[in-house]
């Protein structure tokens, strides 16, 4: 027992007064609450910088690091009519689920973030200024002075980089500067994806300094609770019902049994983690975010048991993304969550190269929630993880100047995928229908995507 304790315990017995048993019973219940949070508080102790850790080897396609792509030449060997891109937020720091212990264990690694989020206002009378929002060192749920799911210096260099690749394959597409009747810019409101789409941007126009005012750049928004950017179950209801019945199936609780719950058991101790706290879903964001920035891992999280937490997290996606409805097994999970996004890329597109819109390239931007049931969606998925800085390119081209046949080009982190419903080269009709289907199971949502909204 305490020695607190210890002395009330004494203090009853020698005085025997009913002040004293209840002096005795106020301290037992202090004490008591002082075992329990200070167990929590051992817990979630951080790590100090002579506690032995460990680094893990990250999967090399999970990180982004695509120094050593080679541009390919569509743009100069067609005629390229349009080119949508949709890209995946750049390399981040930790997302902490786990309020309000830590973000992700015990940790002494250090996050710090270059890139901060900017405010723009203008006065007619006083002209412009620029905010930039500074998050205090040591006041974040990881050391350093990012916020959750901050865009790191990477991430930028990741997003700044296809930029490049970008300005270089259509060096004879775009005009060297920005033109905004010629560009289409969409992120959802989070603060990484705009980042990363304004990185990219930055390293596709770089910055006009004679005509400032030509660096002035329109992104375009939405209210998150009406976003269809990511999978949205408040304009999709129809996901919940596919996610319920994903988790209550046979193959997911044998998941469950069999890898998911020893992994919980087994890492619980090791991060010094409270069970509960340790679940896939949290531990694959941390192990990922963790080993893309070589940052270390407590000592028990073994090369082993990193790829086991990979093969979880990509397991349990991919069962969720292929559930379908017994009553219409073309319809699964991953076309219910992407059918409207789908429809505003398709009909960004259709602007453009049926309407005459003129816009060249449109680039939206959002997260590996975004590109996975895309991908799935179109049916060229590997089942993979997308890594940060992850990129879908859809060209829209003619043969040449003087035909007038439509095709288009599915490229994903810059590979030429063929479609399985259509031949190659993808004709425009085919590709319009395949997004069509996609763009239908809207219809199965029983909400807000219902109606196309």
């Amino acid at each position: 027992l305490p020695l607190s304790l210890l002395l009330a315990v004494m203090v009853a017995l020698f005085k025997g007064s009913s002040v004293s048993v209840m002096f005795t019973l106020c301290v037992f219940v202090v004490v008591c609450a002082q075992l329990y949070l200070g167990s929590l508080l051992t817990i979630a102790a951080p790590i100090s910088a002579t506690t032995p850790q460990t680094l893990i080897t990250p999967r090399e396609y999970l990180c982004g690091d695509h120094d050593n792509v080679v541009p390919n030449t569509v743009a100069g060997k067609k005629n390229l009519v349009h080119s949508a891109v949709i890209i995946r937020h750049g390399d981040r720091s930790p997302i902490s689920n786990k309020f309000p212990f830590y973000s992700c264990w015990p940790d002494a690694a250090e996050w710090y973030c270059d890139e901060n989020p900017v405010d723009y206002t203008v006065d007619k009378s006083n002209g412009q200024r620029y905010y930039t929002k500074n998050y205090v060192s040591g006041r974040n749920m990881s050391p350093g002075n990012c916020f959750e799911g901050q865009l790191t210096p990477k991430g930028f260099k990741q997003e700044f980089a296809h930029g490049q690749y970008l300005r270089n394959i259509y060096k004879d597409y775009l005009p060297v500067g920005y033109e905004p009747s010629l560009n289409f810019l969409r992120a959802d409101d989070v603060p990484r994806v705009i980042l990363s789409l304004e990185s990219l941007v930055m390293g596709l126009y770089p910055a006009n300094r004679t005509a400032p005012s030509k660096n002035l750049f329109s992104i375009n928004l939405m209210d998150k609770t009406i976003d269809n950017t990511f999978p949205n179950s408040r304009i999709c209801p129809s996901l919940d019902t596919l996610a319920h019945k994903w988790t209550s199936s046979t193959t997911f609780k044998r998941f469950a049994k069999n890898t998911a719950e020893p992994l919980t058991a087994a890492l619980a101790p090791i991060l010094h983690t409270p069970r509960a706290l340790t679940e896939v879903g949290s531990c694959f964001d941390c192990f990922v975010t963790h080993s893309c920035q070589g940052k270390e891992f407590p000592v028990g999280v073994t090369q082993a048991l990193y790829e086991q937490i990979i093969d979880a997290g990509e397991f349990q996606y991919n069962g969720l993304m292929n559930s379908t409805f017994s009553e219409f097994p073309n319809v699964n999970w991953a076309t219910l969550a992407m059918g409207g996004y789908v429809g505003d890329v398709l009909s960004e597109i259709e602007r453009n190269v049926e309407e005459g819109a003129g816009r060249k390239i449109s680039l939206f931007a959002g997260h590996d929630t975004t590109i996975m049931p895309i991908l799935k969606a179109y049916d060229v998925f590997d089942g993979l993880w997308p890594s940060y800085a992850a990129w879908i390119r859809i060209e829209t081209y003619t043969m040449s100047e003087s035909e007038s046949e439509l095709y288009v080009n599915f490229y994903y982190n810059n590979e030429r995928l063929d479609l399985p419903q259509c031949q190659h080269p993808a004709t425009w009709a085919c590709f319009k229908s395949v997004s069509k289907s996609i763009i239908n199971a809207r219809s199965y949502c029983g909400g807000v995507e219902a109606s196309g909204n």
